[in-house]
């Protein structure tokens, strides 16, 4: 029987508000300073798309493992089948698209921070659910890539929860 892992709630919780609060910093900055990117429509519209795929992404991902306060089984289909990391991949999506949409050279650096800082977040996780699930979370591992969706997986998930 698996173990009951710790809730991840926190750490996302704590790590948005700080980012976020940096992000905003960073903008500010940027617009005083004048050190803003030309093209900004472009940049906007690029920018609203990450965010809007970010924001889907993780509707999806919270509609998979509805509790994400308690996990206790290891969800492996959906959306779960084409990245281990789903929430923290639409993090990192909606946090790039805030930077690129806002134009701002600072907010990119810091959009840059915040994925270093989630990949960072997500590792501590993938030991929890390691410790928690063992060698099915290690298959998992082999099967499914950390972030970036394979669309086309070579080998077959269990897909039971």
């Amino acid at each position: 029987m698996a173990r009951r892992t710790p809730s991840p709630r926190w750490r996302q919780l704590l790590v948005a508000i700080i980012l976020l609060a940096l992000g905003w910093a960073s903008y500010v900055v940027s617009v005083q300073y004048g050190l803003l990117l030309p093209h900004e429509f472009a940049l906007r519209v690029l920018g609203g798309v990450l965010i809007v795929i970010g924001v889907a992404i993780r509707v999806v991902a919270f509609v998979e493992i509805p509790n994400t306060y308690r996990i206790e089984t290891l969800v492996t289909s959906g959306v779960y089948a084409k990245t281990r990391n789903p929430i923290y991949l639409s993090f990192m999506l909606i946090f790039i698209g805030i930077a690129v949409f806002s134009a701002a050279v600072l907010a990119l650096v810091w959009a840059c921070v915040c994925v270093a800082v989630l990949y960072w977040i997500a590792a501590l996780e993938e030991t929890d659910l390691e410790r928690s699930f063992g060698e099915r979370y290690v298959q998992y591992k082999k099967t499914v890539p950390m972030f970036v969706p394979r669309f086309a997986n070579k080998e077959p998930i269990d897909r039971s929860r």
